[in-house]
């Protein structure tokens, strides 16, 4: 059964096994089988909003665990849209694992981020969306584009309020 890539997009693997007719459980039991590691630095960042006694590290290794056994059996993949948008930020790459190094850690990264605020048409072709920095390193051009275009919008909200 052919399903169209707009059908499936924030559908978990088991509802897309489901509308495909076939079994999920294959690859419940594997991965229910695989350890999770928890990595110390996030292990270190959720115990340092608040005190966390050794009596609760445990605890909180286990929850976050528990975080990321769902995240593995439901992972996310980008839309084809994102996918081209990363993909363009990177496409300055000197290779091919390069390149699919920096955006599959874009994707990771942006999993997690609450999106940025919308854009009005007014200011769009005062920002660097799409627009190529010339700078060698890709993720100090990144963080440019990125205040860059913070820096705009900032400057747009203010006149408005200004007014």
């Amino acid at each position: 059964m052919a399903v169209d890539q707009d059908q499936v997009v924030g559908m978990s693997w088991n509802e897309l096994c489901v509308k495909l007719g076939r079994r999920p459980l294959e690859m419940d039991k594997s991965m229910s089988d695989k350890k999770i590691v928890v990595p110390e630095g996030m292990l270190q960042a959720a115990m340092g909003i608040s005190y966390v006694g050794d009596d609760l590290v445990d605890e909180l290794r286990k929850r976050i665990e528990a975080a990321l056994r769902w995240w593995s059996k439901n992972p996310t993949a980008p839309t084809t849209d994102q996918a081209m948008e990363i993909g363009k930020k990177f496409s300055n790459q000197p290779s091919v694992c390069d390149y699919v190094m920096q955006v599959c850690a874009e994707w990771q990264r942006r999993c997690f981020l609450a999106p940025g605020p919308e854009v009005p048409e007014e200011i769009k072709d005062l920002l660097y969306e799409g627009k190529r920095v010339g700078c060698s390193n890709p993720q100090e051009s990144s963080r440019f584009i990125e205040e860059s275009d913070r820096r705009v919008l900032e400057a747009y909200r203010r006149g408005k309020e200004g007014k």
